[in-house]
């Protein structure tokens, strides 16, 4: 069996086509930025279910900046003996380990054109596709046509068994889906930007007079101006104020402290000054 949905990913949004009787449909987009993302979801998801009362299924389109496409000289002539020299030729072609990567090639000739994606670019699509609820079983890509002749396929998802009835097994498509029709369905949504703007020119200078008020509030308790001019009725109540604090910064309070004490306690004033003079 073939899927009856695609899901195309893109760094915009996703984009769902369907497998219609004259071929694919473009059925919905949601931008990934969209205010009411999760309700543009479950109107696509409901969408494709009365689309496909039997059951939804899809092939994850991978984005094609998560894709390289190359050209790789493998003669085979065995399809096994072809495979392990594209992989030895993909040695140190890409950041990860080749057992880290999978790939589809096309062609009959010594040099074969390759498609490969990272397993873990592969994991977080399928990741995303489960948990949005469009029964992801296989991936593919939609390449241009100068990169790959018909459709990459990097195979089925972990999930798929799950989705598909048993003993079902998922056929590859030999075409790949129309470029025109993914583009469409993934063009993010351009009238949304316009409308901020437009309320955002006035009001931004009306605050800045409520600003101002704040600034001068801030400038009263500086504590620079209050300190040099200790009066002699109050220096006992700004003393055990700067007391309180001495244990947590005793570097600042241990020399103001005796200056403000004439009186009360002249004596330990000037043992705490031998102290730390010694």
């Amino acid at each position: 069996m073939k899927p009856n949905f695609a899901l195309n990913l893109s760094h915009d949004g996703i984009g769902l086509l369907h497998r219609g009787k004259s071929g694919w449909e473009r059925v919905g987009e949601v931008a990934l930025d969209a205010p009411d993302f999760g309700e543009r979801l479950t109107a696509l998801r409901r969408a494709a279910k009365t689309r496909a009362p039997e059951g939804v299924t899809t092939k994850i389109v991978v984005p094609a900046s998560q894709i390289l496409y190359t050209e790789i000289t493998a003669p085979g002539p065995q399809s096994a003996v072809r495979r392990r020299q594209i992989a030895d030729a993909l040695e140190g072609m890409t950041p990860y380990a080749v057992p880290d990567l999978v790939f589809d090639w096309c062609g009959q000739g010594e040099v074969v054109q390759v498609a490969v994606v990272a397993r873990e670019t592969l994991a977080e699509a399928e990741a995303f596709a489960d948990d949005c609820g469009f029964f992801p079983v296989s991936f593919v890509a939609a390449p241009d046509p100068a990169q790959f002749a018909g459709e990459p396929w990097f195979g089925i998802t972990t999930t798929a068994p799950a989705h598909l009835p048993q003993g079902a097994r998922i056929e590859r498509d030999t075409e790949a889906l129309p470029l025109d029709l993914l583009h469409a369905a993934a063009a993010p949504v351009a009238p949304a930007p316009e409308p901020e703007p437009a309320p955002a020119p006035q009001p931004a200078p009306q605050p800045a007079p409520e600003i101002s008020p704040p600034a001068q509030a801030l400038t009263p308790p500086a504590p620079a101006q209050t300190a040099p001019e200790p009066p002699a009725a109050k220096p006992a109540a700004e003393v055990a104020a700067i007391k309180a604090p001495a244990a947590e910064a005793a570097p600042i309070p241990t020399e103001p402290v005796p200056a403000a004490d004439p009186k009360p306690a002249p004596k330990p004033a000037q043992k705490t000054r031998r102290q730390t003079r010694a």
